[in-house]
């Protein structure tokens, strides 16, 4: 931080010097060459962070001087020696003494004079921050810890002037750049400074100032740890670390559980998560953004798939990032880069303390959610939403569970604490387990991803330590549990198991998310005209059997929120008939009637058989199609007979295969068709135009998101007319 002054001690009696003892002080095992978290790593906060990201040698030594001083040396392969303060508020100045001589004092560290033969370096630690203290040509580590005084971060000057210093950096860099580029456009800021190559990228365009109270706006640059005492083939930050996992996701301060949570349930494959910082150009482009500070998250909102630009500008407290960020390394910037890109559509930072995870998974995957809590809490949920909870989970769909958050009054805390499981927080089913046919009954078991506490102290009927593994090996077997011979240890060590009926009394909500597997997603801007018809319907062939998913989404008008409208999906079967163009060629041409296949009803996944209408800003569907049962028709609709103004919506597309196989037609519907009454059988085929539209596609994979108009879902509309519709 640059602080290297000293304050002076408080009056103490409970700091004294001690010996250290390697054999005897406590030591955990971190992996290099990142820091991992882990429930083994008992003494240090589960949350903690370590900034240190180096190479070490195996052991983190406690130097307890008192029960009140959580310090921890990291001894480094490259001789380096470290100090970890394990304190959130608490400044404290320390001297070690080594028993090696011809040391090299680090950082803010200064030698003192000490014992012949010995080294004494003094240095002040910061919380949840690893400081570089000293450096030989070998494996160094104290033998003495004195800690000379403790206070508070917030009353520590060197602190405070060390803050004061970033946020004027911060403040000055807005009105630089500024005064380079007046026109405040993000675009037009990250084009100047890849021009000028030594300017870094400032959004201005972010809803909070950088001079929030009680933190300290800062890049990494100002609060990681100089690459000369890190890894020197590493750069100083990386979107991703060698790994993506749902336990490299840490919450900080923040209260946004149902965010941070919906982002560890991603990072169950991922791909997801490295499809969203894909750019819009190429990985180079990319790279050299990255260079001067400027990052890319493409996030749904608005009904299409958008780029959102940030700065590496995060909110600090004690030298570490305060709000979301990876457990591994701060060096690693992914999950704190999609926490700031949902400030940046929310509105900053103050506005995610409470949220829906269900809406956080549907802007990060684009496809639609259900919420089943009605159906998961009612007594016949066992026979009725248990197979369907089955269905869902071995389809791969991400499904969500949640525990209720704590109010402070008959919220049985003392339930959930005794059970090992924290309120407040988000869960994915990863996998099931069952035996239906056990003398008291079937078993149903649940696989739950928890990243927000300790797995390991979970205390329910089929924690690893349970008896129950031992009397139904069979259940083990499937849960993949090896056997220490006192035993059943998890392969996982942030996940348990859990029975059917611990789910419903422990977790008051649940929720799916419809991700189809390599899902192709396309987006059209669509309106709802004053007559309350639609501008753009879909004619749908398919040349093989397919799940295909639609969705509408009423879209903001002048800044305010869509009002809700009884709007439905409505899905028709055609019927093709032969249509003679010459005596000698014939081509398929659609009947003129059409039957009602579909509708979409609450529940996306359920369509009803009957005209259905929802009073919402969204609503989806999924049904599939048949090549023996095509074309088919979707009209949007909302019910009613006039609208006052033109209304705008998105209309999506999800389907898991590529165009070639599924050829979408875009037409038009005149006012008076039968198609926007509510009957099972409409006509009105000869009356039907082809008409153009803009839309977006985004493919599966490492497809990056593209742009285009035209009358078919197809790259400048290759495919055509592939049935005899007239162009207006």
């Amino acid at each position: 931080m640059g602080c290297g002054a000293s304050f002076q001690p408080e009056d103490e009696s409970k700091d004294r010097s001690v010996e250290v003892n390697p054999s005897t002080s406590e030591a955990i095992f971190v992996v290099p060459p990142i820091w991992v978290r882990s429930a083994k790593l008992t003494g240090i906060s589960g949350g903690a962070t370590k900034l240190f990201d180096a190479q070490v040698d195996g052991k983190v030594i406690g130097l307890k001087a008192s029960s009140e001083v959580r310090l921890y040396h990291v001894g480094l392969k490259n001789g380096v020696s470290a100090v970890y303060n394990d304190h959130r508020n608490k400044v404290f100045q320390i001297q070690l003494v080594y028993e090696h001589t011809n040391l090299r004092a680090l950082g803010d560290a200064k030698v003192i004079p000490g014992k012949q033969g010995t080294t004494t370096m003094e240095v002040l630690c910061f919380p949840m921050a690893t400081t570089p203290v000293a450096k030989g040509n070998t494996a160094i580590s104290p033998s003495v810890l004195n800690v000379i005084s403790r206070e508070p971060l917030m009353l520590c000057r060197e602190y405070v002037k060390w803050s004061n210093d970033l946020t004027g950096k911060a403040e000055a860099h807005r009105a630089h750049m500024a005064e380079l580029v007046p026109e405040n456009k993000p675009e037009l800021c990250v084009k100047h400074c890849l021009a000028v190559r030594k300017e870094q990228f400032v959004d201005r365009t972010f809803p909070e100032e950088y001079t929030s109270d009680g933190y300290v706006w800062a890049r990494p640059c100002d609060y990681l740890p100089p690459r000369t005492i890190m890894n020197q083939s590493s750069s100083l930050t990386t979107v991703f670390g060698p790994s993506i996992l749902p336990q490299h996701v840490g919450q900080g301060d923040l209260g946004d559980s149902w965010l941070v949570g919906a982002i560890a349930a991603l990072a169950e494959d991922s791909s997801d998560v490295r499809r969203l910082f894909l750019h819009p150009r190429d990985a180079a482009t990319a790279s050299r953004e990255q260079a001067i500070g400027a990052y890319r998250v493409a996030l749904f909102v608005g009904g299409k798939w958008t780029h959102v630009l940030l700065d590496d500008y995060f909110p600090t407290l004690g030298n570490l990032p305060l709000f979301a960020k990876s457990t591994t390394s701060c060096r690693e910037l992914w999950v704190s880069l999609l926490e700031k890109a949902f400030a940046k559509v929310y509105g900053g930072y103050n506005k995610l303390v409470s949220g829906d995870p269900l809406r956080a998974m549907e802007i990060l995957t684009g496809c639609p959610t259900y919420r089943y809590d009605s159906q998961f809490n009612s007594l016949s949920s066992t026979k009725s939403f248990y197979p369907l909870l089955e269905n869902y989970v071995w389809g791969g769909f991400p499904v969500l569970m949640s525990t209720p958050v704590p109010t402070g009054f008959n919220d049985k805390s003392d339930m959930y604490f005794s059970a090992g499981l924290p309120m407040g927080q988000v869960f994915r089913i990863i996998d099931l387990a069952s035996d239906p046919n056990t003398p008291t009954g079937p078993i149903r078991l649940f696989r739950l991803r928890n990243v927000s506490g300790d797995p390991s102290v979970w205390a329910g009927k089929w924690r690893e330590s349970s008896s129950n593994w031992y009397k139904y090996p069979s259940l083990a077997k499937q849960c993949m549990l090896k056997s220490t011979g006192k035993k059943f240890t998890n392969d996982d060590p942030y996940s348990f198991w859990v029975s059917w009926q611990e789910l419903r009394r422990y977790f008051s909500g649940c929720g799916v998310v419809f991700q189809l597997e390599r899902c192709y997603h396309y987006t059209i801007q669509n309106v709802f005209k004053k007559s309350a018809t639609p501008a753009v319907c879909l004619l749908l062939q398919c040349d093989e059997e397919m799940q295909v998913g639609w969705g509408i989404e009423l879209l903001q008008k002048g800044g305010a929120e869509p009002q809700a409208l009884p709007i439905s999906l409505v899905l028709y079967r055609a019927f093709l008939r032969t249509k003679v163009t010459s005596p000698k060629k014939t081509k398929a041409a659609l009947k003129d009637d059409f039957d009602l296949e579909v509708c979409s009803s609450d529940d996306p996944w359920n369509p009803s058989k009957s005209f259905c209408f929802k009073e919402s800003t969204k609503t989806s569907m999924f049904h599939r199609l048949s090549p023996l049962r095509s074309p088919f028709l979707l009209v949007p609709r909302v019910a009613s007979e006039s609208l006052p103004s033109d209304v705008k919506f998105s209309l999506s597309l999800w389907t898991t295969a590529p165009t070639q196989n599924l050829h979408v037609t875009l037409v038009s519907l005149p006012t008076d068709s039968e198609f926007f009454k509510n009957t099972p059988k409409a006509g009105g085929a000869d009356a039907m135009r082809s008409t153009s539209a803009h839309y977006t596609t985004r493919p599966p994979g490492t497809g990056a998101i593209k742009e285009y108009d035209g009358v078919t879902l197809t790259p400048h509309g290759v495919l055509g007319n592939k049935y005899s519709i007239p162009m207006p």
